[in-house]
């Protein structure tokens, strides 16, 4: 009598199930955290580029004015409104600006479209 014994067996078949759902129970909540982690730090990146674009509108103000320009002269020179709208899909942020005194201004960094959840704040101050 020939045994043809072809293919798994069920227990084998369980236990590749089994080892694989340990694997997608381990795997996805590390990537939710990755991805949570990765828009915080996006988030934080964006006000350290409103602050130096806040410098570089505080130098540009400097030696145009041939003095230290006042923080609304630097609003102004930011956008004026006090926000602006940048990135491009899916990265796409709300920055806030305005000034809490005349040395200092307050940054505030949200994400626009889906994730309303991210955001970030920071201080910018006159340079004396």
């Amino acid at each position: 009598m020939i045994h043809n014994d072809k293919g798994f067996t069920l227990i084998e078949i369980i236990t590749t199930l089994v080892i694989i759902g340990i694997l997608f129970a381990i795997a996805i909540p590390k990537y939710v955290d990755l991805i949570n982690s990765s828009k915080s730090a996006a988030a934080k990146s964006q006000i350290a580029e409103m602050k130096s674009s806040a410098n570089l509108a505080y130098a540009k103000l400097f030696l145009k004015n041939g003095g230290q320009p006042t923080m609304s002269d630097i609003l102004n020179e930011l956008g004026g409104n006090g926000v602006q709208e940048i990135g491009q899909t899916p990265d796409n942020w709300t920055v806030r600006f305005t000034a809490d005194s005349t040395t200092v201004m307050s940054l505030l960094v949200t994400a626009r479209g889906g994730d309303q959840t991210y955001s970030a704040t920071g201080t910018w101050l006159i340079p004396q």
